[in-house]
């Protein structure tokens, strides 16, 4: 989110749904280098308030909690992914509904649900850059095209073109790279998630819109190493 800040988000284990963790202020976190404890694959244990947060869609997920959170257990991203395999959505579309519009965004204010997930084949899936952006182009099991706007850190430190950090920049070939070494069959899990408002280039968009993004992915093998990473 810049200046440190990372907007996160998990499977309640308990409630059976996505959910949005926000410090007891009702803002987002700011994470030093090692993220502790918001990693993909971490099993944390909060304790939610009862305040209310934010309008639709978002306020659906957003969780307030009152004190901060604490790490349980941590698990390898195959395990997270056998784990996680049973909480996804059938398509983009089965996320959002009819509030999707042109299968690229929500109307702030409207909709019943701003994050979910899905599978996709690992063959259906490739990275591009548009725009000086990362970007995921993908055709989920509805059949329908996607290219989304890619907001995971991990993948962003590593992959987004052009990015001046201290890590090693891979560029958009290094993320085809890491997928490519999965079986074509093989079912990527895409964490997915609208947005928050925005009124357009021009700031003239009234209502807002929130769009879609690619949040996270995970694989159902750990491919980081032959990377070097």
């Amino acid at each position: 989110m810049g200046g440190g800040y990372f907007c996160v988000a998990g499977w309640d284990v308990h409630g059976e749904r996505m959910v949005r963790p926000l410090q007891s202020s009702g803002g987002n976190w700011r994470l030093i280098e090692d993220r502790y404890p918001f990693q993909v694959g971490e099993l944390i244990h909060c304790i939610a308030s009862s305040r209310a947060h934010g309008i639709l869609p978002h306020s659906t997920e957003d969780l307030v909690l009152a004190r901060q959170p604490s790490r349980l257990k941590v698990l390898r991203e195959p395990e997270a992914h056998r784990t996680l395999s049973e909480t996804l959505d059938a398509s983009i579309r089965k996320i959002f509904g009819n509030a999707l519009i042109e299968d690229k965004y929500v109307i702030e204010g409207t909709g019943v649900r701003s994050l979910g997930a899905i599978l996709i084949p690992r063959r259906n899936l490739v990275f591009v850059e548009s725009f000086g952006k990362l970007r995921a182009q993908f055709i989920d099991l509805d059949g329908i095209s996607y290219e989304l706007k890619v907001t995971s850190e991990r993948f962003m430190r590593y992959f987004a073109p052009g990015a001046n950090l201290p890590q090693p920049q891979l560029g958009v070939e290094g993320a085809n790279r890491l997928i490519g070494a999965i079986g074509a069959n093989e079912n990527l899990i895409a964490r997915v998630g609208l947005a928050r408002g925005w009124d357009g280039p021009n700031h003239d968009w009234e209502p807002k819109r929130c769009y879609v993004q690619l949040n996270g992915l995970i694989c159902p093998e750990d491919n980081w190493h032959r990377l070097g990473l």
